[in-house]
């Protein structure tokens, strides 16, 4: 027979209160962490699909109120932040010309407000390609009329003898480019004050060239792409890119993608670094929207993403931006596959997306759709706030 004393029931009794008291304890820490673990897990969920909720793009110019506004620019061909001075410029007119008379405006406030900076001439088309001067001059294409402006802005001068410019320009070591549409290029290495003429392509005359698109590299080497029809026989479209390794002196091509595409085009080009360089395509009539990357300075190139596979509506890459923080931006524009591509007028295609790569161009996400028919240029202002330029109405957006 076994014989419990007293004293040896009390050690036990107290025994198993502190182990029931242990397990409380125990139950009541579980289910404490696992209120905070539901507490956190509901937290981040609220912060995974709240967050895109706060980051919209809104407008923070429209320049057309309504459809029967036919003075203003419709489609902001143009747009550029100046660092050093905080001002952001945006601009543009009408690829169809209707009563256009193209227009760049000015903010000195991050976009909050806008003035007209300036305006030009009413048979012009529309504006490209702002850029600055290692002096501090402002330049902008307006059709055949480069425009330079040495006080930020407030005023502006006609560059005398200019003609057939095209859409672009770059400046880089002091070398400015201005592209054309004739197969040459213009070119100054004394601050936009005289230039002269290279030839990239011969038989001029007998080609249909559309020069879309500069970059610059480093050491000298300048990139463009263009779009180049053989008017003669009407059949082959190239896609070309040409480069330059003597700071613009003589080009070479580099790049030629032949299709049956009609003007089929390389719509936008990106140096991320000497050797990196990353190529946008498109075309109004047909499916060529993807980004070709090189690795060894355009010696060789490989399609990366073809954005049809996406959305078939996507049918222009028309521009790229590297941020501050090394991301690069792609602007994919959908109104080529519009009901009336050349017409800005109110489309229910609203495609037009941007995607962004943290990988150097290897790989692309998308970023945002911006609700536009049309989408040109992505920028960053202060606090690293994108920034970008659409058409219908004349939109800048401000992606907050």
């Amino acid at each position: 027979m076994s014989y419990t004393s007293e004293s040896e029931q009390l050690l036990t009794d107290n025994k198993i209160k502190r182990n029931a008291s242990k397990k409380k304890a125990i139950i009541s820490t579980v289910i404490f962490i696992s209120v905070l673990i539901c507490i956190g897990v509901a937290t981040a969920l609220i912060i995974i699909f709240t967050s895109p909720a706060t980051h919209k793009w809104t407008t923070i110019l429209q320049c057309r109120q309504n459809t029967s506004t036919t003075e203003e620019p419709e489609q902001m061909a143009t747009l550029f932040y100046d660092k050093a001075t905080k001002i952001l410029y945006a601009g543009g007119g009408s690829d169809i010309n209707q009563k256009v008379v193209p227009t760049l405006y000015r903010s000195l406030d991050q976009g909050k407000t806008w003035s007209v900076s300036l305006r030009t001439d009413s048979d012009h088309f529309s504006m490209y390609g702002t850029n600055k001067l290692d002096d501090g001059t402002v330049l902008v294409i307006s059709s055949d009329d480069l425009y330079q402006s040495k006080d930020n802005g407030v005023t502006w001068s006609k560059t005398a003898g200019m003609s057939n410019l095209g859409f672009s320009m770059a400046y880089n070591d002091s070398v400015l480019m201005l592209s054309r549409v004739d197969g040459t290029i213009y070119r100054s290495v004394d601050n936009a004050k005289t230039f002269e003429i290279v030839t990239y392509i011969d038989q001029l005359g007998q080609n249909q060239i559309n020069m879309r698109c500069q970059t610059y590299s480093g050491s000298g080497n300048f990139y463009f792409g263009i779009s180049y029809t053989d008017v003669a026989t009407a059949t082959n479209q190239h896609a070309q890119i040409y480069q330059s390794t003597d700071y613009g002196k003589s080009y070479k091509l580099i790049f030629d993608k032949v299709s049956s595409i009609f003007d089929d085009t390389v719509f936008s080009i990106k140096a991320v670094n000497n050797n990196i360089i990353l190529a946008g395509t498109g075309a109004p009539n047909g499916d060529d929207t993807k980004i070709f990357r090189s690795t060894d300075s355009g010696k060789t190139w490989t399609q990366i993403i073809d954005f049809i596979q996406l959305d078939s509506s996507l049918r222009v890459v028309r521009s790229f931006y590297i941020a501050a923080n090394q991301t690069i931006y792609a602007a994919v524009d959908c109104s080529y596959s519009s009901n009336d591509i050349f017409d800005d007028t109110p489309n229910t295609n609203k495609n037009s997306a941007i995607y962004y790569s943290l990988d150097q161009g290897l790989s692309w996400k998308l970023h945002s759709k911006t609700n536009t028919k049309r989408l040109y240029w992505v920028t960053e202002a202060e606090n690293q706030v994108l920034i970008a330029s659409s058409g219908e109405f004349g939109q800048i957006l401000r992606y907050e």
